[in-house]
């Protein structure tokens, strides 16, 4: 893929998720290391409303797929009993669609209960 058609897209996703996602804020800090310190960036997207980065993209992807007709009444699903599975529930709820989150049976019950707390079927 060329660098102009990556461009564009990366606009097309900030148009379509700005203003629905959290501005996470970005800090820095000093750290120590055997070569003196080193500045380090971090960008806290734990802040996020899914607890991470994962919400933009599932959110871009749902969006889209939504744009192009291509999420009917059968809504999204995933396979993930993580931070993915929890990105992807979230954005279906923003445009009001079912979501369907297959989990392992050793997920965690707060991943669950989060999950169902945002309307998936888990």
């Amino acid at each position: 893929m060329k660098i102009a058609e990556l461009a564009r897209q990366v606009r097309l996703a900030h148009s379509r998720i700005g203003g629905r996602v959290r501005r996470t804020p970005v800090i820095e800090a000093s750290v120590p290391t055997p070569y003196g310190p080193r500045q380090i960036v971090f960008k806290l997207e734990h802040l996020q409303y899914s607890g991470s980065f994962k919400a933009r993209g599932a959110l871009n992807t749902v969006l889209g797929a939504a744009e192009r007709g291509e999420i009917g009444k059968a809504g999204v699903a995933i396979a993930s009993g993580g931070n993915a599975g929890i990105a992807a529930a979230w954005a279906a709820a923003q445009i009001g669609c079912h979501a369907a989150v297959f989990v392992h049976g050793r997920s965690p019950q707060a991943k669950i209960d989060r999950l169902r707390s945002l309307g998936a079927e888990v």
